[in-house]
């Protein structure tokens, strides 16, 4: 990692590398601060560099690029890739959800659930992040998880879902869905469609 941070340093600020440009994945979870010749600072992900100019995608998801000769300082801004996540979201396994996420480097690991008068249930997970952005962010999953709701056919009557399944997590600014399907046992057949939607907040 150290070496790789080297490179990237080095590559920036050589002045004979001319055409390079690097994809924003090959700059994953590296971050530029750059400051210009008027004092206005912008805080980035490095997704290109030429011998004139360098391109950022900045926290907000904006594009920027920028000329090399009105730069007045740059530096490499360290960062341990470890925060809390905490959000609200409806659908399985009980409806109404609240979930806790701690996000390691490309790893996330959540719990999450409720327990309410007609509905509740519980779900652990665990995944990879295909992207991992401040703004956005993928996620493939591994759930484990206890339903239990109203029967659809019985006002009376719970159904109850003890499931595993993979799912798809997409997350913009603080918006997340979560997508999937689910195997188990219970009162429904398999396979079953996993779904939630929600609010998410990044304490990175």
């Amino acid at each position: 990692m150290f070496c790789k941070r080297l490179f990237l340093l080095l590559l920036v600020t050589a002045p004979g590398i001319s055409g390079y440009s690097m994809s924003t994945e090959s700059a994953m979870g590296n971050y530029e601060e750059i400051i210009m010749n008027n004092n206005t600072k912008y805080v980035g992900e490095l997704t290109g560099v030429t011998q004139d100019k360098i391109e950022i995608l900045t926290e907000l998801g904006t594009e920027i690029s920028l000329n090399r000769g009105n730069i007045s300082s740059e530096k490499i801004v360290e960062k341990d890739g470890s925060y809390l996540s905490v959000a609200a979201t409806l659908g399985m396994p009980a409806v109404l959800n609240v979930l806790g996420q701690y996000t390691v480097h490309n790893w996330a690991f959540g719990i999450e659930g409720l327990y309410l008068p007609n509905a509740s249930g519980v779900q652990a997970s665990g995944g990879f992040l295909l992207t991992k952005l401040r703004y956005f962010q993928q996620i493939l999953k591994l759930n484990l998880g206890y339903s239990r709701m109203p029967s659809s056919s019985n006002s009376t009557d719970m159904d109850v879902w003890s499931y595993f399944g993979p799912s798809y997590t997409f997350q913009l600014n603080n918006f997340i869905v979560d997508a999937g399907i689910t195997v188990g046992q219970g009162s429904y057949t398999n396979p079953q469609f996993f779904f939630q939607i929600g609010y998410i907040q990044n304490f990175n």
